[in-house]
């Protein structure tokens, strides 16, 4: 069953302690990435799921790469 969701959300909210932008990985592991604008990249803040390093690191590749792309 595919899912009816998408796998990233892009935010930049304006009234935060911390400076955006964000972006929000829904599926496995869950969690709160921050976008460096001057360098592109993505990493996460915060992980709501226990994962191996190894995990993160490749989610936070898809981060980058779905960021990339959507600037394009």
């Amino acid at each position: 069953m595919a899912r009816s969701y998408p796998r990233f959300l892009l935010s930049n909210p304006t009234n935060t302690k911390s400076v955006g932008p964000f972006i929000v990985h829904t599926i496995f592991p869950k969690g709160i990435l921050k976008v460096d604008t001057s360098s592109n990249i993505v990493f996460f803040i915060e992980v709501w799921d226990v994962c191996t390093n190894e995990e993160r690191m490749n989610a936070e590749k898809d981060a980058a790469k779905w960021l990339h792309y959507q600037n394009k």
